[in-house]
């Protein structure tokens, strides 16, 4: 009987002990009241850009109010030139962050030397891969939103009877060259006859320089512009608004408000969504549940992380949505598999023009 009290009396204080470790190990609000702090490091468009940067600070944004989290637990710093990203990032270290964010594939450098300095703090990368192991590397699988978004423009060119689309993206190179070769895949496995010309910023901000590609674009017969060209995209909003008989597929996030003419009606015909919000939302979790691993993380229409804006009764018929729909699944399920290799060259225009 002592024998059967004296091992309940070590269970029980087994258990107690137990207990006070978990109690020590939950963390505890700073001097600021914060359980956690998060900073972002954005380019020059800051996180009121409508666009990439505001998706990431949103998932920033929608993590702090399901935590309560006050908002001096959560800030980021605008950078105006590339060199200033590793002096913010060295900042965010230093006030001991608990995740710094880059919201820019162009920080990659920075974020190798900032994260390698401080191997105890936490880092996410969306859009390049960094080398070092405290760094999570959000990758996105552009090609498989973009094969979406051209069966949009060709479904939408064969209904307006035209035979050409077009492509303008930021710059050039294999990060944007990934929604290029998914448009044109998505393109030629509605009509493998459609023209689609492909033209190049080479600078996200150009709006004027996007204007007029467009403008290029929609005079040599493009039905619809597929555009993966960041703030310079305005600028092809704008050559469509005026003309209102053409369309714009948007890039990263619902572009259909911005897309609206006096009449209510909207030139965007859909959009290919980027959820780089889920990237910044879910890492957050998992510094938050001591799950936090780095390494790539992939992002596709499995993971729910690109895809296509299918809202009905826009400017997309039920059964073009059903095509898409269709298209998605068989994306999902591993069936068709898409390419990030483009094919066509840039399109060259007639410098006379």
């Amino acid at each position: 009987m002592k024998k059967a009290w004296l091992g309940v009396l070590v269970l029980l204080v087994l258990m107690s002990g137990c207990s006070r470790l978990k109690e020590k190990q939950e963390p505890e609000p700073d001097s600021d009241g914060c359980l956690m702090h998060i900073g972002l490091v954005t380019d020059s468009s800051g996180v009121d850009d409508n666009a990439f940067n505001q998706q990431v600070w949103n998932g920033i944004l929608r993590f702090a109010e399901e935590q309560s989290l006050k908002s001096a637990c959560y800030s980021y710093y605008q950078t105006m030139e590339e060199a200033e990203a590793i002096p913010y990032l060295t900042q965010l270290a230093e006030d001991q962050t608990d995740l710094i964010i880059a919201a820019d594939y162009q920080f990659i450098d920075a974020i190798n030397t900032v994260a390698a300095m401080y191997p105890e703090r936490n880092f996410l990368l969306i859009d390049n891969q960094a080398a070092p192991s405290n760094v999570v590397s959000a990758l996105f699988k552009a090609e498989e939103g973009s094969y979406l978004a051209g069966m949009a423009a060709a479904l939408k060119a064969q209904e307006m009877g035209m035979t050409a689309v077009g492509f303008i993206g930021g710059k050039s190179g294999e990060l944007i060259g990934a929604f290029q070769a998914g448009y044109e895949q998505g393109v030629w496995a509605v009509d493998q006859t459609m023209t689609i010309l492909v033209s190049y910023t080479e600078d996200f901000y150009d709006v004027d320089q996007a204007a007029e590609w467009a403008y290029r674009q929609y005079e040599a017969g493009a039905a619809v512009i597929y555009h993966a060209a960041g703030n310079a995209g305005a600028g092809i909003l704008n050559e469509a608004k005026g003309r209102q008989n053409v369309f714009v597929i948007g890039v990263d996030h619902d572009q259909y408000e911005e897309g609206r003419v006096e009449s209510g009606d909207s030139v965007v015909l859909t959009s290919m969504i980027k959820r780089v919000d889920e990237a910044s939302y879910r890492t957050l979790q998992q510094v938050q549940q001591g799950t936090f691993s780095g390494g790539v993380q992939v992002f596709g229409l499995a993971e729910e992380g690109v895809g296509l804006e299918l809202t009905e009764g826009r400017n997309l018929t039920i059964d073009q949505i059903a095509q898409l729909q269709a298209a998605a699944d068989q994306i999902k399920n591993g069936n068709l598999i898409i390419s990030n290799e483009p094919t066509l060259p840039i399109t060259e225009w007639d410098t006379a023009e």
